[in-house]
């Protein structure tokens, strides 16, 4: 300040470039805080940006295995049911050969009574005859 300031004024004018630069500092504390602020934001941002990526990247593998899941089920059931299928035809298959066996089985049964039909009918006719024999011998 010049000298040819009253005291009051030299004192009014340090007081004010006091001021000024306390300002000026609170101002510089402010920016440097806002930076700072800033910064820390900013490493915030990437480490979040980092983090859904990893995320993503987590969520996209659990797709495709689930995906590979899938499709390693429909092909299993897929199998299945080709054993299924074979199954029921096999099935099918030896149920007409029990069947046709029956009949053959069936036949020979009825023709196994009948035959034991006509012994029983000769053995009758025997015995009457052997019967008969006996009167005129006796």
């Amino acid at each position: 300040p010049p000298k040819s300031m009253s005291r009051a004024e030299r004192r009014k004018a340090e007081q004010e470039e006091r001021k000024a630069a306390e300002e000026a500092a609170r101002r510089r504390e402010m920016a440097a805080q806002r930076a700072a602020r800033e910064k820390r934001y900013l490493v915030e941002i990437a480490d979040a940006r980092r983090s859904l990526a990893e995320q993503k990247e987590m969520w996209l593998g659990l797709v495709r295995d689930s995906e590979k899941q899938k499709s390693d089920l429909e092909a299993e059931i897929a199998e299945a049911d080709r054993a299924a299928e074979k199954l029921r035809l096999d099935a099918g298959d030896r149920r007409e050969e029990t069947d046709a066996r029956l009949g053959t089985l069936t036949e020979l049964l009825v023709t196994t009574k009948m035959q034991a039909a006509e012994l029983n009918g000769e053995v009758d006719m025997l015995q009457h005859h052997i019967q008969l024999v006996r009167r005129q011998s006796g």
